[in-house]
Protein backbone atom coordinates (compact mmCIF):
# COMPACT_ATOMS: atom_id res chain seq x y z
CA UNK A 1 0.00 0.00 0.00
CA UNK A 2 1.04 3.41 -1.35
CA UNK A 3 1.55 5.99 1.35
CA UNK A 4 -0.70 8.84 1.16
CA UNK A 5 1.08 12.50 0.13
CA UNK A 6 -0.75 15.49 0.30
CA UNK A 7 0.51 18.68 -1.18
CA UNK A 8 -0.46 21.83 0.37
CA UNK A 9 0.12 24.51 -2.12
CA UNK A 10 1.36 28.05 0.05
CA UNK A 11 -0.69 31.18 -1.27
CA UNK A 12 0.75 32.97 -3.36
CA UNK A 13 2.89 35.87 -1.44
CA UNK A 14 0.56 39.41 -2.74
CA UNK A 15 2.37 41.23 -4.95
CA UNK A 16 4.84 44.45 -3.33
CA UNK A 17 4.13 47.68 -4.58
CA UNK A 18 6.85 49.30 -6.60
CA UNK A 19 9.17 51.65 -4.73
CA UNK A 20 8.38 55.39 -5.49
CA UNK A 21 11.35 56.10 -7.27
CA UNK A 22 10.34 52.84 -9.70
CA UNK A 23 6.63 53.96 -10.55
CA UNK A 24 8.34 58.09 -11.32
CA UNK A 25 11.13 56.26 -13.45
CA UNK A 26 8.41 54.33 -15.74
CA UNK A 27 6.08 57.28 -15.70
CA UNK A 28 9.14 59.37 -17.43
CA UNK A 29 9.84 57.01 -20.22
CA UNK A 30 6.06 56.89 -21.06
CA UNK A 31 6.43 60.68 -20.98
CA UNK A 32 9.70 60.26 -23.06
CA UNK A 33 8.65 58.12 -25.53
CA UNK A 34 5.58 59.69 -26.00
CA UNK A 35 7.45 62.97 -27.09
CA UNK A 36 9.60 60.33 -29.43
CA UNK A 37 6.67 59.81 -31.04
CA UNK A 38 5.43 63.50 -31.53
CA UNK A 39 8.66 64.67 -32.55
CA UNK A 40 9.03 61.91 -35.34
CA UNK A 41 5.68 63.02 -36.33
CA UNK A 42 6.27 66.41 -36.30
CA UNK A 43 9.65 65.88 -38.60
CA UNK A 44 7.48 63.42 -40.49
CA UNK A 45 4.85 66.64 -41.61
CA UNK A 46 7.20 69.17 -41.83
CA UNK A 47 9.07 66.95 -44.49
CA UNK A 48 5.38 66.41 -45.92
CA UNK A 49 4.83 70.46 -46.47
CA UNK A 50 8.21 71.14 -47.70
CA UNK A 51 7.80 68.27 -50.03
CA UNK A 52 4.63 69.41 -51.47
CA UNK A 53 5.89 73.64 -51.79
CA UNK A 54 8.43 71.59 -54.03
CA UNK A 55 6.27 70.03 -56.37
CA UNK A 56 4.32 73.26 -56.89
CA UNK A 57 7.40 75.26 -57.54
CA UNK A 58 8.17 72.64 -60.35
CA UNK A 59 4.89 72.24 -61.67
CA UNK A 60 3.71 75.94 -61.73
CA UNK A 61 7.34 76.70 -62.83
CA UNK A 62 6.32 74.43 -66.00
CA UNK A 63 2.96 75.82 -66.14
CA UNK A 64 4.28 79.67 -65.86
CA UNK A 65 6.83 78.45 -69.21
CA UNK A 66 4.34 76.93 -71.14
CA UNK A 67 1.95 79.93 -70.98
CA UNK A 68 5.35 82.26 -71.92
CA UNK A 69 5.52 80.26 -75.32
CA UNK A 70 1.58 80.04 -75.35
CA UNK A 71 2.26 83.91 -75.59
CA UNK A 72 -1.27 84.21 -72.83
CA UNK A 73 -1.54 87.07 -69.92
CA UNK A 74 -1.71 85.86 -66.36
CA UNK A 75 -4.65 87.63 -66.29
CA UNK A 76 -6.59 85.37 -68.48
CA UNK A 77 -4.89 81.84 -67.01
CA UNK A 78 -6.36 82.36 -63.27
CA UNK A 79 -4.82 78.53 -62.42
CA UNK A 80 -1.34 79.93 -63.44
CA UNK A 81 0.34 81.53 -60.59
CA UNK A 82 1.29 85.03 -61.15
CA UNK A 83 4.90 84.81 -61.79
CA UNK A 84 8.50 84.19 -61.52
CA UNK A 85 10.83 86.12 -58.58
CA UNK A 86 14.26 86.16 -58.83
CA UNK A 87 17.05 87.65 -57.31
CA UNK A 88 20.12 86.51 -58.96
CA UNK A 89 23.12 87.76 -56.70
CA UNK A 90 21.61 85.89 -53.78
CA UNK A 91 20.55 83.42 -56.46
CA UNK A 92 16.79 83.33 -55.10
CA UNK A 93 13.98 82.49 -57.44
CA UNK A 94 10.51 81.44 -56.55
CA UNK A 95 7.10 81.19 -57.65
CA UNK A 96 5.03 83.79 -56.97
CA UNK A 97 1.35 83.33 -56.26
CA UNK A 98 -1.92 85.16 -55.80
CA UNK A 99 -3.34 85.37 -52.60
CA UNK A 100 -1.12 85.78 -48.93
CA UNK A 101 -3.18 83.26 -46.87
CA UNK A 102 -1.46 80.44 -45.33
CA UNK A 103 -1.52 77.89 -47.59
CA UNK A 104 -0.37 79.71 -50.45
CA UNK A 105 2.33 80.99 -48.44
CA UNK A 106 3.89 77.24 -47.84
CA UNK A 107 3.65 76.82 -51.33
CA UNK A 108 4.64 79.76 -52.70
CA UNK A 109 5.91 83.58 -52.44
CA UNK A 110 2.58 85.36 -52.39
CA UNK A 111 1.24 88.29 -54.34
CA UNK A 112 -1.09 90.16 -51.96
CA UNK A 113 -4.38 90.97 -53.46
CA UNK A 114 -5.09 94.22 -54.12
CA UNK A 115 -2.24 95.67 -54.64
CA UNK A 116 -0.75 95.73 -58.94
CA UNK A 117 0.45 93.23 -60.68
CA UNK A 118 3.81 93.00 -61.93
CA UNK A 119 4.46 95.21 -64.88
CA UNK A 120 1.04 97.58 -64.01
CA UNK A 121 1.63 101.17 -62.35
CA UNK A 122 1.53 101.29 -58.54
CA UNK A 123 2.67 98.58 -55.18
CA UNK A 124 3.56 95.27 -56.44
CA UNK A 125 3.23 94.13 -53.03
CA UNK A 126 4.95 90.40 -52.32
CA UNK A 127 5.61 87.96 -48.84
CA UNK A 128 7.57 85.09 -48.42
CA UNK A 129 7.83 82.78 -45.16
CA UNK A 130 11.57 83.98 -43.78
CA UNK A 131 12.43 80.31 -43.18
CA UNK A 132 11.80 79.48 -46.82
CA UNK A 133 11.33 81.26 -49.52
CA UNK A 134 12.11 84.71 -48.68
CA UNK A 135 15.06 83.10 -46.45
CA UNK A 136 17.73 84.58 -48.57
CA UNK A 137 16.41 88.35 -48.41
CA UNK A 138 18.55 88.40 -44.94
CA UNK A 139 21.81 89.08 -47.56
CA UNK A 140 20.40 91.39 -49.75
CA UNK A 141 21.13 94.97 -50.23
CA UNK A 142 20.22 98.48 -52.12
CA UNK A 143 21.43 98.01 -55.89
CA UNK A 144 20.69 94.59 -56.03
CA UNK A 145 18.63 93.43 -59.08
CA UNK A 146 14.84 91.84 -59.06
CA UNK A 147 13.27 90.05 -62.00
CA UNK A 148 9.76 88.90 -62.05
CA UNK A 149 8.62 86.91 -65.20
CA UNK A 150 5.32 86.76 -65.81
CA UNK A 151 3.73 84.58 -68.58
CA UNK A 152 3.80 87.59 -71.05
CA UNK A 153 6.74 89.57 -69.91
CA UNK A 154 9.32 90.00 -67.47
CA UNK A 155 10.00 93.24 -65.44
CA UNK A 156 13.14 94.61 -63.73
CA UNK A 157 13.45 96.20 -60.57
CA UNK A 158 16.29 97.79 -58.17
CA UNK A 159 16.37 97.56 -55.08
CA UNK A 160 16.23 101.24 -53.34
CA UNK A 161 16.37 100.32 -49.37
CA UNK A 162 15.17 98.30 -46.97
CA UNK A 163 13.50 98.56 -43.42
CA UNK A 164 12.67 96.65 -39.99
CA UNK A 165 9.08 97.42 -39.26
CA UNK A 166 6.40 96.71 -36.56
CA UNK A 167 3.47 95.00 -38.22
CA UNK A 168 1.27 98.38 -37.92
CA UNK A 169 3.07 99.85 -41.04
CA UNK A 170 0.80 98.99 -43.40
CA UNK A 171 1.04 102.25 -45.31
CA UNK A 172 3.89 100.22 -46.99
CA UNK A 173 0.96 98.27 -48.51
CA UNK A 174 -0.44 101.68 -50.16
CA UNK A 175 -0.07 102.13 -54.12
CA UNK A 176 2.79 104.29 -55.11
CA UNK A 177 3.41 106.67 -57.93
CA UNK A 178 6.46 105.00 -59.55
CA UNK A 179 6.29 101.23 -60.33
CA UNK A 180 7.38 99.57 -57.27
CA UNK A 181 7.75 96.42 -55.52
CA UNK A 182 7.74 95.70 -51.89
CA UNK A 183 8.99 92.45 -50.52
CA UNK A 184 7.95 91.49 -46.70
CA UNK A 185 8.85 89.00 -44.59
CA UNK A 186 8.86 88.46 -40.71
CA UNK A 187 11.85 89.60 -38.82
CA UNK A 188 14.37 88.38 -37.08
CA UNK A 189 15.09 86.09 -40.08
CA UNK A 190 16.46 83.22 -36.94
CA UNK A 191 13.56 84.47 -34.14
CA UNK A 192 11.79 81.24 -32.79
CA UNK A 193 8.45 81.67 -33.07
CA UNK A 194 5.99 84.41 -34.16
CA UNK A 195 8.67 87.23 -35.07
CA UNK A 196 7.48 90.36 -34.05
CA UNK A 197 8.87 92.99 -36.67
CA UNK A 198 9.01 92.40 -40.44
CA UNK A 199 11.76 93.15 -43.11
CA UNK A 200 10.80 95.19 -45.85
CA UNK A 201 12.31 95.35 -49.50
CA UNK A 202 11.22 98.60 -51.55
CA UNK A 203 12.52 98.48 -55.37
CA UNK A 204 11.93 100.47 -58.34
CA UNK A 205 11.23 99.11 -61.96
CA UNK A 206 13.91 100.24 -63.62
CA UNK A 207 13.05 99.47 -67.71
CA UNK A 208 10.23 99.21 -69.29
CA UNK A 209 8.79 96.02 -69.89
CA UNK A 210 10.39 93.05 -71.76
CA UNK A 211 8.52 91.18 -73.96
CA UNK A 212 9.55 87.57 -73.90
CA UNK A 213 9.69 85.31 -77.21
CA UNK A 214 6.99 84.20 -77.73
CA UNK A 215 4.78 86.93 -76.92
CA UNK A 216 1.59 87.43 -78.38
CA UNK A 217 -0.38 90.57 -78.00
CA UNK A 218 -4.03 89.46 -76.61
CA UNK A 219 -6.21 89.14 -79.65
CA UNK A 220 -3.86 88.30 -82.55
CA UNK A 221 -3.74 84.57 -83.81
CA UNK A 222 -1.26 82.44 -84.82
CA UNK A 223 -2.19 79.13 -86.47
CA UNK A 224 0.94 77.10 -85.14
CA UNK A 225 -0.43 77.92 -81.44
CA UNK A 226 -3.13 75.47 -80.46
Amino acid sequence: MQPLIVRVEEPAAAKAPAPPALAAASRVRIVERGLLILGFAALALFGLCHLGAGIYQVVEGLRLEDARRRGASSRVIPAVAVGRLEIPRLGLSVVVRDGADARTLLLAAGHLPGSALPGEPGNVVVAGHRDSFFRGLRDIRAGDSIDIETPSRRIQYRVDSTLIVTPARTDLLDPTDHPTLTLITCYPFHFIGRAPKRFVVRARQIDPEIHLPGFRPLGTTDPKVL
